[in-house]
């Protein structure tokens, strides 16, 4: 299921879509049976650790913060950046 779909039953059972966020972690070469570049490992480790850092704090205005949304509160040093090597896509509910 993909992450439109599963939003639309979310908002098809409850009424509303909940706040979401769609990660892109950057690639490096896409050959079939190839294992992961260094480079594309890192980004991955990257993201891991900086996902995991949102999951400990659950609460939605730290993730806005950390996500650095443009309509939301403004980023805080307090807090980490997202790693260069990803991309976010917010989706507002």
């Amino acid at each position: 299921m993909g992450p439109g779909t599963l939003l639309k039953v979310f908002q098809d059972l409850y009424g509303r879509t909940p706040p979401s966020y769609l990660l892109g972690i950057r690639g490096e070469a896409y050959e079939l049976g190839e294992p992961l570049s260094d480079a594309a490992e890192n980004h991955l480790r990257q993201a891991i650790d900086w996902v995991l850092s949102l999951l400990n704090r659950p609460e939605s205005a730290i993730w806005d913060t950390l996500l650095d949304c443009p309509s939301k509160s403004t980023h805080s040093n307090a807090h980490p950046r997202p790693p260069s090597s990803t991309s976010i896509l917010v989706q507002d509910p």
